[in-house]
């Protein structure tokens, strides 16, 4: 555990299985007898799997309720207009005996996570063209055309703020013996300015990393998921999973794919990398999730050369 380190992914309020039940039986009376399992746990929300098809997601904590209202209003707007699958609400519920929050259930999209799909390179190479044509047709939507889609309320792209944590998640991951020496990341920060104005002109997904994107058992992308950061903004927020999770020679089958990228916002997307890899590596090791710890030490390596 990384002590003294603030944790943003700390709950506040925690559903468990029978508690689910109680909620859903009340709200949504034909799952009433439905089987629940556990499937997973995120910074903001737990998931479980109602009737062995739908996927509910219950916010941990305030932040996450505000997320998921943010799915509910876009994604059923959203999901005709991508080529691979994105999570759609069925289920919309409402706070309740004590649960203090709103929560959704939607049908769950098949595949595994990037971060537990066991992916070599080669097979992490070929999803570098699907991504791009995912990303450009995300990026090509007209924000005006969905809804409730907010605006970026939380600083993403600050380069000196983000720059900030940089250097709190270094001091931390070398603390915990996790990483040694910072400077061979140091010219990721360098070929970002502190200046740059963030764009707010597209719809992007603004938390794409290898915990949000889903592959098959051929290890195609199969879908997007995890939609709760989506908002108007700058594209450069998105690249942050191709320099994080694409081996360095397949940039250029994604550009191919995704359309022409001036560097300044290739770079901005680099460095966005970094500060997802070092946020995944450190939530990994403090939930004790080998999956993400693995990723993120293998992001940081691609993101070193």
């Amino acid at each position: 555990m990384l002590r003294g380190m603030q944790r943003p992914w700390e709950a506040d309020d925690e559903v468990d299985a029978d508690r689910l039940r109680g909620i859903l039986a009340a709200q949504f009376p034909e799952l009433a007898d439905a089987p629940i399992a556990f499937e997973s746990r995120g910074w903001d929300n737990a998931c479980f799997l109602v009737d062995e098809r739908w996927l509910f997601r219950m916010p941990r904590r305030e932040m996450g309720a505000r997320l998921i209202a943010v799915e509910n209003a876009v994604l059923p707007r959203l999901a005709d207009r991508l080529p691979l699958p994105v999570p759609t609400p069925r289920f919309v519920g409402a706070p309740q005996d004590g649960y203090p929050w709103p929560f959704h259930g939607y049908q769950r999209l098949p595949g595994e996570t990037l971060c537990r799909a066991g992916l070599d390179d080669d097979a992490r190479r070929a999803l570098a063209a699907p991504f791009g044509r995912f990303l450009r047709a995300l990026h090509a939507t007209p924000p005006d055309e969905l809804p409730g889609l907010p605006p970026d309320d939380n600083r993403r792209l600050d380069v000196p703020f983000r720059a900030a944590q940089l250097q709190e998640r270094f001091a931390d991951l070398r603390r915990v013996g996790l990483l040694g020496d910072p400077r061979p990341w140091d010219h990721v920060r360098a070929a970002v300015p502190d200046d740059y104005a963030a764009a707010d002109t597209h719809v992007v997904h603004g938390d794409l990393y290898a915990r949000h994107l889903l592959v098959d058992e051929r290890g195609a992308a199969c879908g997007v998921i995890d939609w709760g950061d989506v908002h108007r903004g700058d594209p450069a927020i998105d690249l942050c999973l191709v320099h994080a999770s694409i081996p360095a020679d397949a940039h250029d089958d994604f550009r191919a794919a995704y359309g022409a990228v001036d560097e300044t916002t290739w770079a901005v997307g680099r460095f966005k990398a970094l500060h997802s890899s070092l946020m995944i590596l450190a939530y990994g090791s403090d939930v004790g999730d080998a999956a993400l710890v693995r990723e993120g030490l293998a992001a940081l390596e691609r993101l070193a050369r």
